[in-house]
């Protein structure tokens, strides 16, 4: 494989104001950009195809804001915290790009991030997550490995908020979920079960939890290892005053694979957890 791997900056790539770092991957399989913040994949564009992902551009890359678009990684805790930043805060900071792995037909890259406890009043135990992100001309898998430096039990959540882009909502369909049940997030999280495929047009915010198998968004197939939870967003004529969606809410579909909600872990002192997404055309 031939891939000639780059650091660029937001600044330079797409205009912005502040210059987030960037790491720039051309490869005999496509191209791919990965902001050094949160270890977070911006674009994915394969050789003769479009690109994977919706990136907001009604955004300034300022440094420790949400980059909205691409795939976030919410980390050490999904969902509203009273006090805390919305998702967690691993995507709020720098990481490390620590090696790349070539195999095949296959390139991975490597992040790591070490948290020691800096902002107790966010999370007050150390914990490490490595993330490696692999690219071929049909696939990306997301790995992570989480490890609690903690010496006690500590409750871990997370999820790929995956921001995959569409031509339009209308006529867009999410399969493979029918029968699972899930929380409302429109309707205070109560719940409900799922029939037939789910269609997008009004607002959809919803957690399905011990979900098996796999979710098909056209010729997208999500899947996930050790990933029970299924988040699905899109916040339709909302977006509109939203910062940073506006009237890109008409051209993505966020479906996240993680562990939230029920399916939050314990981890042990100095126990670890993996998994895995897979996304495949």
């Amino acid at each position: 494989m031939q891939a000639v791997i780059q650091y660029s900056d937001t600044q330079q790539l797409f205009g912005s104001d502040d210059a987030t770092p960037l790491v720039l991957v051309d490869a005999d399989f496509g191209r791919a950009v990965v902001a050094l913040q949160g270890a977070q994949l911006l674009s994915f564009i394969p050789a003769g195809d479009e690109d994977w992902f919706w990136l907001s551009k009604a955004q300034n890359f300022a440094a420790g804001e949400d980059i909205i678009g691409g795939i976030p990684l919410c980390l050490p805790w999904f969902g509203r915290a009273e006090g805390r930043p919305i998702h967690g805060f691993v995507q709020k900071l720098a990481w490390q790009f620590t090696k790349v792995e070539e195999g095949g037909d296959t390139l991975s890259l490597v992040f790591d991030f070490d948290y020691q406890g800096e902002k107790p009043e966010w999370f007050a135990t150390a914990f490490h997550v490595q993330q490696i992100i692999t690219l071929s001309r049909t696939s990306i898998t997301l790995d992570i490995h989480l490890k609690n430096l903690a010496d006690m039990a500590v409750d871990f959540s997370w999820a790929w908020h995956s921001y995959f882009a569409v031509p339009a909502l209308a006529g867009v369909a999410l399969e493979g979920l029918h029968g699972a049940e899930y929380l409302d997030n429109t309707r205070s999280l109560t719940p409900h079960r799922q029939h037939g495929a789910l269609q997008f047009g009004k607002a959809v915010d919803r957690v399905y939890q011990a979900v098996a198998g796999c979710q098909q968004l056209g010729d997208i197939n999500i899947s996930g290892s050790n990933c029970p939870t299924c988040i699905v967003w899109n916040p339709a004529e909302q977006g509109r005053k939203m910062a940073g969606i506006g009237e890109g809410f008409q051209q993505f579909v966020c479906v996240e694979r993680g562990g939230a909600f029920a399916d939050t872990i314990t981890l042990g002192a100095g126990a670890q957890m993996a998994a895995q997404m897979i996304i495949r055309k």
